[in-house]
């Protein structure tokens, strides 16, 4: 609220991200310690609710004070939230009983944090005239030396030995597949309504917000519906649901409107949330208590990553296809396409009987 220059709000950001990046997998971990696993589907349902919250009303929101009060008010109104969830968090949330504490492992943490870093560089710098094949090589070299050094450390940091376990590792992939959508297409839509059709920020930023709030409320139904009938009807509804509305994006781009993004928005929505806590629920229940809290931190690294990597890939689409409508085409092709991948690796995971557990 109170940057100068770029550089300070960027510096800014970063210490939110920082804050997020701690307080969300906490959240995640509390649900998992201490709610009995036969109703942990609707508790991390309600918890997805809340993340879910921020995006529904996010461009609304943003698109209003920009309108009409800057965009500085943005930061200075939000920031009530912190304040009274800190308040609230210091009355009610009880320590964890005291355990031996572990080291961190600094050195895996520099090497991860390179790794997703100048994986991002890379993929910014497809939309420059020559691609940084430095980044790339600096990707390669780190990736191999933190999952040689994650293997073989004494400390602690992120357990990666849990991607043994098949659904698990397919449940991550297919979770960061629909983040990865989600955020490229809340990028995309906006921006086709206002330069494509010619909306305010304000009204771009509402076609959103429907679908987003069907999506958030909906997903305690959706966690409990997983507690009753285990996995296959989210991950089949949902990415039916989810495919469906991206043929429909793809089909009739050229002649869409606010009314008809709306209503196609809440099916993609619906069917990406069915899917999104499907796959996030499972994976958490398919490892041991004690790899939950490396399983859980590693869902939300891949919702983060996916997050920044589809908002990159979004704008490179969009800016390298000539035109705002047809990139909007083209987004939604590529999305599409990893739809259908989703059902290849939904498919894998019921197909192994031994690692399907049926909550009943």
């Amino acid at each position: 609220m109170a940057s100068v220059n770029f550089q300070m709000l960027i510096l800014a950001r970063l210490i939110q991200g920082v804050g997020t990046g701690i307080a969300v997998p906490l959240m995640f971990n509390i649900i998992l310690l201490r709610v009995p696993r036969q109703h942990v589907g609707a508790w991390m349902g309600l918890g997805g609710m809340i993340m879910s919250i921020a995006p529904a009303i996010g461009p609304t929101y943003g698109g209003l004070l920009i309108d009409h009060l800057g965009w500085r008010l943005i930061f200075g109104l939000i920031l009530i939230v912190p304040v009274v969830s800190f308040i609230l968090g210091f009355k009610s949330i009880e320590n964890s009983e005291k355990s031996q504490p572990a080291a961190l492992d600094v050195l895996a943490f520099i090497l991860m944090s390179l790794t997703l870093i100048s994986l991002l560089l890379s993929l910014n710098s497809l939309t420059s005239t020559h691609f940084n094949w430095t980044w790339l090589i600096v990707f390669i070299i780190s990736l191999i030396l933190f999952i040689y050094r994650a293997l073989h450390s004494e400390k602690e940091f992120l357990d990666i030995r849990v991607f043994r376990n098949s659904a698990f590792t397919l449940s991550v992939i297919a979770y960061s597949i629909l983040q990865f959508s989600n955020i490229g297409a809340n990028m995309i839509i906006p921006n086709y309504l206002q330069v494509s059709i010619g909306l305010t920020s304000a009204l771009a930023g509402l076609a959103l917000l429907p679908g987003t709030l069907v999506g958030a409320l909906s997903n305690r139904s959706i966690g409990a519906l997983y507690d009753r009938k285990g996995p296959k009807i989210g991950f089949w509804l949902g990415n039916s649901l989810f495919v469906l509305s991206l043929i429909l994006f793809v089909i009739f781009t050229k002649q869409l409107g606010l009314i008809s993004v709306i209503f196609i928005y809440i099916i993609f929505t619906f069917g990406r949330s069915m899917g999104f806590l499907t796959a996030n629920t499972h994976g958490v229940t398919q490892v041991s208590r004690k790899e939950q809290g490396a399983a859980n931190a590693i869902f939300q690294t891949g919702q983060q990553f996916a997050a920044s990597a589809g908002t990159v890939i979004a704008s490179l689409i969009a800016t390298k296809s000539g035109n705002m409508t047809l990139g909007t085409h083209n987004v939604f092709l590529l999305f599409l396409i990893l739809g259908l991948i989703n059902f290849v690796l939904f498919y894998s995971i019921c197909a192994n009987k031994n690692d399907i557990i049926e909550l009943r």
